[in-house]
């Protein structure tokens, strides 16, 4: 009964996910103002990427003049701080005291926060909007110029772009990984949510703020750190709009390894953010107001009251709460232990039929493979322009990626029971910027380009 209330309070996925396919998200009108920016990156040992991140932002259709570099360089033991100012970046360095320190990167942004309070008399308000991104990202170059428009409308606190995979066609697991990653923001998470008027969390990479909600320093330091900031805005009451026009690429795990490092880093930071802040987000429910003393928005600046927007404020928390439960305690009990219990009790029962219980739970992984087929199918269709595979191996990853997505359940349940650490995701492939501006072709074009290649 349990597993069956979870479902029915979490079945709210499969109106996103309808929304998500059958509306296109929002288009913002074009501005003349044209705002200022400062970009924090935190980086540790990034030399090898940390250059391209930089001169795909200096490569962009937006004035250089409003946009500030910033780079804290975490405890690094190579160049990563050299070829940063090269790249034209301000860079701080920062050497922690305690040794554990330097693996959060909530830490060093807050360090860079301090840098930055210390050195500019209005601290990071000097700019009207700061972003945040990890330094193997790449920006399209029109990501500025589209964030700007989105930034123009001053009802949102908070702005989140659309963040792509760089390297879909390097194996089954990175194709995995992307689709992971553009299936939540474009069908079940963030756009649907936006077209509702509903508040999201703001992802890691790519975010966007309004200066005043940076204003006390980065204080959350969690694993996801994205997240737990997050669930204090929500609970408070901030909210949030997507960019899908900005478009942001990043390097996936191209290893199962790598693959379960970053998913149990992920399962944890959401169950020690729900720990933390489930009571704040069912405060939100019911009095989602500016409470506590971190107060972000300006006095000047706070909405006037609105019924809608109170109805959307609270739903926005009902979603998060639901969202960061975690589920995989439920899906180990359901899709293991309850069929696995039933088969002991059959063989030491005499005439008891297992049959209506091994169905119900083999109805229950039919449903989950089906509905991973669908997604992922809508979503390689939805990105085949950067996808690059081609189609008959696209049509065997959509029907083996089910059965990760299932491994990955179980794998939730062992990151949530044992200690996770933060380590680093290796990056690989070493993406450069021409790679993301190369003229977007078709699947036609592309496999008549292969077959001239192989010929």
């Amino acid at each position: 009964m349990i597993i069956y209330v979870g479902g029915v309070l979490a079945s709210f996925t499969v109106v996103l996910m309808i929304i998500g396919v059958l509306f296109p998200p929002r288009k913002f009108k074009k501005t003349d103002k044209q705002y200022t920016y400062c970009v924090m990156i935190a980086a540790r040992n990034e030399e090898r990427v940390i250059g391209q991140l930089i001169e795909s932002i200096k490569r962009q259709d937006y004035p250089q003049d409003k946009i500030a570099i910033f780079v804290c360089a975490d405890n690094c033991t190579d160049k990563t701080a050299q070829v940063a100012r090269d790249a034209g970046a301000i860079v701080y360095e920062r050497e922690p005291s305690k040794k554990r320190e330097f693996k959060s990167q909530g830490k060093a942004l807050d360090y860079l926060l301090s840098c930055i309070k210390r050195d500019y008399e209005r601290g990071i308000e000097t700019w009207d909007g700061v972003m945040s991104f990890d330094a193997d990202n790449l920006l399209a170059s029109n990501f500025f110029t589209e964030y700007n428009k989105a930034f123009n409308d001053t009802r949102f606190d908070y702005y989140n772009c659309y963040i792509n995979s760089s390297n879909w066609q390097s194996n089954l697991i990175s194709s995995y990984c992307s689709c992971l990653n553009c299936a939540g923001p474009t069908l079940y998470n963030t756009k649907p949510k936006a077209i509702l008027g509903l508040s999201h969390p703001a992802r890691g990479r790519g975010a966007l703020y309004r200066t005043y909600m940076l204003r006390h320093g980065w204080k959350w330091q969690r694993i996801t750190i994205d997240w737990d900031s997050s669930a204090e805005f929500i609970s408070k009451g901030y909210r949030s709009c997507y960019c899908e026009a900005a478009e942001l690429f990043e390097e996936q795990p191209i290893t199962m390894k790598i693959m379960m490092r970053q998913r149990m880093r992920y399962i944890k930071g959401h169950f020690r953010v729900f720990c933390m802040r489930w009571w704040q987000l069912l405060l939100g429910i019911f009095i989602p107001i500016d409470w506590g003393k971190k107060k972000y928005r300006p006095k000047e600046q706070k909405p006037k009251f609105s019924l809608a927007a109170e109805v959307q404020k609270r739903v926005s928390c009902y979603m998060l709460f639901v969202s960061i439960f975690p589920l995989a305690l439920l899906t180990f009990c359901y899709g293991l232990l309850y069929p696995l219990g039933v088969l002991i009790y059959g063989l030491f029962t005499p005439g008891y039929d297992v049959t209506f219980a091994l169905t119900t739970v083999g109805l229950y992984y039919l449903t989950l493979i089906i509905k991973e087929i669908v997604v992922q199918s809508v979503t390689v269709a939805r990105n085949f322009k950067n996808v690059r595979i081609h189609p008959l191996r696209a049509l065997f990853y959509v029907f083996v990626w089910p059965f990760y997505a299932i491994l990955i359940q179980f794998v939730g349940v062992y990151a949530i029971l044992t200690p996770v650490k933060w380590k680093k995701i290796p990056h690989v492939i070493g993406t450069t910027i021409d790679n993301v501006y190369q003229d977007q072709k078709t699947m036609k074009q592309y496999l008549t380009d292969r077959r001239a290649v192989d010929d």
